[in-house]
């Protein structure tokens, strides 16, 4: 058996998911309330999207024909939560999208719909 050389104060807490003190368990707590509260005004979408990588050049010099161009542009799909409002709001949608992800710059979306649940 393995002893620790700390007192069981001083020790480091794991594995139970619960704060130090009372208080700092209060304020995680309600923390994960306000989070849960925050996800049930949000609707689970599928986007598809187009992007630029926005650390390439427009015009890079050698490679492919695509690369000569300056065709840096790529897909994805991503599955997450948006607030209900900006649902309608290609615009916005592709605004979160580039705060989420910053290396990239959405353009278009080919495809946003609601996600169904699967459990």
């Amino acid at each position: 058996m393995v002893r620790s050389a700390k007192p069981p104060e001083e020790r480091r807490r794991s594995g139970s998911g619960r704060a130090s003190s009372p208080e700092e368990e209060t304020r995680r707590r309600e923390a994960i309330r306000k989070a849960a509260l925050l996800r049930k005004k949000q609707v689970r979408v599928v986007i598809t999207v187009r992007y630029r990588l926005k650390n390439r050049p427009e015009i890079n010099h050698g490679g492919g024909w695509n690369r000569k161009r300056g065709i840096t542009y790529s897909d994805h799909t991503y599955r997450t939560r948006i607030s209900a409002g900006d649902f309608n709001s290609p615009d916005r949608v592709k605004r979160l999208l580039d705060e989420r992800h910053p290396g990239r710059m959405h353009y278009q979306i080919t495809q946003l719909e609601f996600a169904e649940r699967v459990r």
